[in-house]
């Protein structure tokens, strides 16, 4: 099995708890979810090596035709990633499930145990795109933190030096996750972790200290010099998969916060560029109004210019206001049957007031046999007035301005 699908497999022998599982699974993360109530049915599935590699199995220890141990190796010597989803957990169960490389155990007593097992799925999708430095001096520790991390589907390097650490991190820029010991060759655990904050902010690379000896000093020294957060060894394997996968999640939502900064400027200067013309526009007709003695039907006929510009901009500021549009990147289309020709006529006549401000008179070059077609009328429109709007920019005063 080498291509990773979307699908979760499911090993549970109560349909109810199953079911409930998979709908979970399906609604909430779009996956799809496949079920064997008994030990022999997903085996048979296995023989099948032909089949897309599952996204994750989760399992639970007690099918009615096998041990626990045999329902642990199952999925894992698939190298699928997998939880076990149990009733209860004894300290004999649990050392049978670390020792195997179980990502992790969800009980089915836990409120939350379900929706529980739908985040730490999404968790290892995403793991499989940050890389992770493990810095220690000690052969032992770094293949047993090797093989947690692996089991939550991170890539892993190693070293046991300081200086070594520093060339790994510039040279992988995947790598957003550094776990040091206190105690490398080279240098201290401390003065490596000021190194690599002086050239990484929080926000683009998360370190974990750790040490096993001394007192609580040290944990003081590595978040002064800029770790993230402290774990005295030896620790629970649940513990540092917990603060592990929590300190991924955050540098996700870092990520996406700035993702999102951007997209939003992106989209603000974009109603600030279609904003200015259409505020010219309004400003011209108001200087027209106020330099002249206009009878009372041309006065009416600029007060609806400035009526229709303002009920333009208006909708410019519901996209503004619009979150979701902006958290998704995009703004709304409505195709409608509309007429290019209608369109581009009534914009050079909008423009006209801003034009002749600067002594231009605008002239729209019609193509008469252009059929209505399919188009978003606002959107358009806005292009339309970015080309007329620039082009009364740039043009110097009293000269004709053709518009194809």
């Amino acid at each position: 099995m080498t291509n990773i699908d979307k699908t979760v497999l499911i090993l549970e022998d109560s349909p109810a708890i199953a079911n409930l599982l998979a709908h979970y699974l399906e609604e909430t993360y779009k996956f799809k979810c496949k079920l064997f109530d008994t030990f022999q049915e997903a085996k048979d599935y296995f023989a099948d090596h032909n089949h897309i590699r599952p996204v994750a199995a989760v399992v639970d220890l007690h099918l009615p035709d096998c041990t626990p141990e045999e329902a642990v190796k199952l999925t894992v010597a698939e190298n699928i990633p997998t939880i076990v989803f149990t009733g209860n957990v004894s300290n004999s169960v649990r050392d049978l499930i670390l020792q195997h490389g179980i990502t992790d155990y969800v009980l089915k007593s836990t409120p939350n145990g379900i929706a529980h097992i739908g985040k730490m799925i999404k968790r290892l999708e995403a793991n499989k795109e940050v890389d992770v430095l493990v810095v220690d001096d000690a052969p032992s520790m770094r293949k047993m933190i090797r093989t947690l991390l692996e089991s939550q589907c991170f890539r892993v390097f190693e070293t046991n030096s300081g200086k070594e650490a520093i060339e790994i991190v510039t040279s992988t820029p995947k790598i957003r996750i550094v776990v040091v010991d206190y105690f490398v060759q080279d240098m201290t655990g401390a003065d490596l972790v000021l190194n690599l904050r002086n050239r990484y902010p929080i926000e683009k690379l998360g370190i974990i200290g750790m040490s096993a000896y001394g007192s609580h000093h040290m944990s003081a020294d590595m978040i002064k010099y800029g770790a993230d957060d402290f774990i005295i060894k030896p620790f629970l394997p649940e513990e540092f998969i917990c603060r592990v996968n929590s300190m991924a999640t955050h540098l996700e939502e870092f990520y996406f916060l700035q993702k999102l900064n951007v997209e939003k400027n992106n989209i603000l200067g974009m109603i600030a560029h279609d904003v200015r013309g259409p505020l010219g526009a309004i400003d011209g007709a108001c200087q027209l109004l106020l330099g002249k003695d206009y009878d009372k039907e041309k006065q009416h006929y600029f007060l609806n210019k400035i009526r229709t510009i303002i009920k333009d901009q208006l909708m410019l500021l519901s996209d503004l206001l619009d979150t979701t549009a902006i958290e998704e990147g995009r703004l709304s289309i409505d195709l409608n049957l509309n007429n290019l020709i209608e369109l581009a006529k009534s914009r050079v006549e909008y423009f006209q007031i801003v034009a002749s401000g600067k002594q231009i008179h605008i002239q729209l070059q019609v193509i008469d046999d252009i059929p209505s077609f399919l188009f978003d009328r606002n959107r358009l429109k806005q292009v339309v007035d970015n080309l007329i709007s620039n082009a009364i920019k740039y043009s110097p005063p009293n000269q004709p301005l053709l518009f194809p």
